[in-house]
């Protein structure tokens, strides 16, 4: 059975108090207290823990399952849900005819931070004067002749240190937000035609003008505060011809 760390300090908060417990798990989980595929305390054992009714305690752990994060098995008991290893590549859902998974070599990359942009604070719902930790990834598969240029942004506040942390500039977010103490929902990425300006041309060795496709996502903690903002331009294979997998 996984170790409970009981409430350092009682909360004071005036939202429901189930949502407070939800919040608590919802850290269980994200700072791996919680494994992924391992059994969670009943919640008699929980409600007791944190002192709270075991209806109160059964309305955070629904809401935990309504999100996906736990499953409740028949007769065996409640489970974390498995998570993604978060091995595989941001772009996975690109794929080509066949449906195959492309595959990433990082060319470059460049890691800077300073303070939030318009766009990037409209996108990560930040005030003037916040500071934002910008990556930059050439990316190829060289195999498809697909090239990629990625921007990700990342809030200051919740990835304190990242721009000295190297080892965490080439993880994928779900590997990245877990190593931070957060947990990235599921997210959907929006497509468009772009024309690449002269440092995009320069960068994916394209004509300035080229057309590139153009995937943007926001993805948020399940506290629905966003953590990443990312931007890719994706310069095809020639005779490749490719698939997006929706989900």
């Amino acid at each position: 059975m996984e170790i409970i760390r009981k409430l350092e300090k009682p909360v004071f908060e005036t939202r429901p108090l189930y949502l407070q417990i939800f919040d608590r798990l919802l850290d269980y989980i994200a700072d791996g207290t919680w494994k992924s595929g391992a059994m969670v305390p009943n919640e008699i054992e929980l409600a007791r823990t944190f002192g709270v009714s075991v209806g109160t305690m059964r309305k955070a752990l629904q809401a935990l399952s309504e999100r996906g994060l736990l499953t409740r098995r028949q007769g065996r008991g409640t489970y974390v849900s498995e998570m993604p290893s978060g091995e595989s590549p941001s772009l996975d859902n690109l794929r080509t005819r066949r449906m195959d998974a492309l595959t990433w070599e990082i060319k470059s990359i460049q890691v800077t931070s300073g303070l939030a942009d318009d766009d990037e604070q409209r996108a990560l719902s930040l005030t003037d004067g916040t500071s934002v930790v910008r990556i930059r990834k050439v990316l190829a598969d060289t195999a498809n002749d697909t090239h990629v240029l990625e921007y990700c942004r990342y809030p200051s506040q919740r990835f304190e240190n990242l721009e000295k942390d190297t080892a965490a500039h080439t993880m994928p977010l779900g590997a990245l937000a877990r190593r931070y103490g957060l947990l990235a929902a599921p997210a959907s990425e929006q497509l468009e035609l772009h024309l690449a300006d002269g440092k995009q041309a320069k960068l994916l060795e394209v004509t300035q003008g080229a057309p590139l496709l153009q995937l943007t996502r926001i993805v948020t903690c399940f506290d629905h505060v966003p953590i990443e903002f990312r931007v890719a331009f994706c310069r095809l294979g020639a005779n490749a011809i490719y698939a997006y997998q929706l989900r």
